[in-house]
């Protein structure tokens, strides 16, 4: 009855005057949505994704790529209207333990990529209030370090050196990013969505490579490593031992070092990513993880057999909706953050890619 109700308001004549063509767009895959949903034959489980959880305004934002971070307060608005719509709050756990007993009805999860501490900080507390268990996937050799991910480091590398450098992208250190085809040449300090191209172009090597580009690259320009943070960004012990304490988390593996697993060539690496992160979680956790996430969805068959020896079940970052029939090592999901998920419509145009 919900749903038809919603398809009755959004389909209304009204809806679609004083729309862009892609608030319209969005409105039509959100009715499609609702219809292919409407009378769900068997059970169909939606993974909410998420990575950074910072307020707008934080300072923190402008270190960060725009697909990555998501306002706290959406999440918790995500979750309302996935109930009202009638969809049930379900764990990763027990949705691999009941997929193919369970009543047809949709079932949404939600997850947390990296282990940032900003999800304990700002989004747990919203989710446990309303009885919704989520999964933080970490990175299990940045657990107790200030370390940070190389976009992150570069974006604060590419901003400090604009402010107090700027000469030095002319300079033999940058010259890889030039190779890759990034210009440098802004005329003014480069905002998220200028440096985020350049994130992507970065994407064709590998992250043990990069992370050493970045790393040299601030130490020939300032002396130093490329993280001028100058706070702990990620989960330490003691905030995994507080969230334990407080129940309605489970914790899987992201990797020892968040390899892309496809550009791994040594077997004997990949074991370390995906087997040796399972002990040291479970070192950390007090059990041992059940479930896995490929790092930027990249993985290979033989990254898949060892997750498969490891893990009950594994998440990629292919879009669409589950079913008892979608492979456990190959669980779909949707990232969400501030550009895809801001309002009901769409939030919902984007549950319905896939």
């Amino acid at each position: 009855m919900i749903i038809t109700q919603e398809l009755h308001h959004i389909l209304g004549a009204r809806v679609f005057v004083k729309n862009s063509v892609k608030q319209v767009f969005q409105i039509l895959r959100y009715a499609g949505f609702l219809i292919k949903n409407r009378r769900p034959t068997r059970p169909t489980l939606y993974v909410l994704t998420y990575h950074r959880t910072l307020p707008k305004g934080d300072s923190r934002r402008e270190y960060e790529q725009p697909g990555m971070m998501i306002a706290p307060e959406l999440i918790a608005k995500h979750a309302e209207w996935m109930k009202r719509l009638g969809a049930i709050p379900i764990s990763l756990e027990r949705w691999t333990k009941e997929k193919d007993s369970l009543p047809a009805n949709i079932y949404f999860a939600v997850t947390f990529d990296d282990g940032w501490r900003d999800n304990a900080e700002f989004a747990i507390p919203l989710l446990t209030k309303e009885k919704i268990f989520s999964t933080i996937f970490l990175v299990a050799d940045y657990i107790e370090h200030d370390t940070l991910f190389w976009p992150e480091k570069l974006i604060y590398l590419l901003k400090r050196t604009f402010k107090e450098a700027p000469s030095a992208f002319d300079q033999a250190q940058f010259k890889w990013l030039k190779d890759l085809g990034a210009t440098l040449n802004w005329s003014a300090p480069p905002d998220i969505e200028q440096l985020d191209p350049v994130i992507n172009l970065c994407k064709a090597i590998d992250d043990r490579t990069l992370n050493n580009l970045i790393d040299k690259a601030a130490l020939e320009t300032f002396g130093g490593e490329a993280d001028t943070s100058k706070t702990r960004n990620l989960l330490g012990q003691k905030d995994i031992a507080t969230l334990l304490d407080e129940g309605g988390v489970d914790f899987g593996s992201h990797t020892c070092r968040h390899l892309r697993l496809d550009k791994i060539e040594s077997d004997d690496e990949l074991e370390y990513e995906i087997a040796e992160s399972r002990q040291k979680i479970a070192q950390s956790t007090g059990k041992q993880p059940k479930f896995f996430c490929y790092p930027n969805g990249n993985t290979s068959e033989k990254g898949v057999q060892v997750v498969a020896q490891n893990y009950n079940a594994a998440c990629t970052t292919k879009q669409g909706a589950n079913t008892p029939d979608t492979p456990l090592m190959q669980l779909r999901r949707h990232n969400l953050h501030d550009g895809n998920a801001s309002s009901k419509i769409s939030f919902f145009a984007t549950l319905s890619n896939g």
